[in-house]
């Protein structure tokens, strides 16, 4: 716990010159308590982009580097909030015309597994896959501090080979700028058609993806996912997004 409030502390003062412990900063406020929702692995509602305790400050909580790093630590590059599992259940119902529970999604590069954590809670069934080797060099994670403990140890593509056929999506979260993910695509479009690849991540240049898999993605347009989007919280300086690709 002294690390976890020395990193917070050290990036507060800095930006908004409060000296007070990391307790005293929390008590009487929501404002940071998603920042300890993650940490015991419990999803937070929203995450308030203000200080509620200092709402005049003109002070983003999404701004600071060192919340971010540890947010990264405990739930993973994008903010699963109970507010983006609403909308994001809510897209895929609509696009399937199913209940949630009826819903079969594989999570490819799950992470810690924080997103599959959320939809199963809200009722969606989700096979999660993540090949534990690239956790053990310059993640920036540990599979230590997993959501769940059926994470399945697996290359993506064998993942997509094996259960696409079974699947009305593939959910791939922040993946790496590589092509695997261009080859997850190419091989769920040969298999089934009729899956839908649900994206996060940024666009042509960004942190995420490559601009190959773009160019074999084509036209792509956020309304089917307008209920996600309009729901998901960001860092500051991040471009991701959510899109569904055919």
């Amino acid at each position: 716990m002294a690390s976890y409030s020395n990193l917070f502390i050290t990036d507060t003062q800095y930006l908004i010159g409060i000296q007070k412990s990391f307790d005293q900063l929390c008590k009487n406020t929501a404002t940071n308590n998603w920042i300890r929702d993650y940490m015991e692995h419990r999803i937070p509602e929203d995450i308030p982009v203000k200080h509620t305790k200092y709402p005049t400050l003109d002070f983003n909580m999404l701004t600071s580097s060192s919340i971010r790093s540890l947010a990264i630590q405990f739930c993973g590059f994008a903010l699963v909030t109970e507010a983006l599992l609403n909308g994001l259940v809510k897209d895929m119902e609509n696009y399937t015309d199913k209940p949630a529970d009826k819903i079969n999604v594989l999570e490819v590069g799950c992470g810690l597994g924080t997103l599959a954590c959320g939809l199963r809670k809200h009722g969606v069934n989700v096979i999660a896959v993540d090949n534990f080797k690239r956790f053990a060099f310059g993640s920036s994670f540990s599979v230590d501090n997993a959501w769940i403990d059926d994470i399945i140890n697996m290359d993506q593509v064998d993942a997509v080979e094996k259960y696409c056929s079974d699947v009305d999506f593939i959910i791939a979260s922040w993946p790496e700028c590589n092509n695997d993910i261009t080859r997850v695509l190419t091989t769920m479009r040969t298999i089934n058609p009729k899956t839908r690849m649900i994206y996060c991540g940024e666009g042509y240049g960004g942190c995420t993806a490559t601009d190959e898999f773009f160019e074999v993605v084509g036209d792509i347009s956020i309304t089917s996912m307008k209920n996600t989007n309009n729901s998901y919280r960001k860092w500051y300086n991040m471009y991701d997004f959510w899109v569904m690709i055919k």
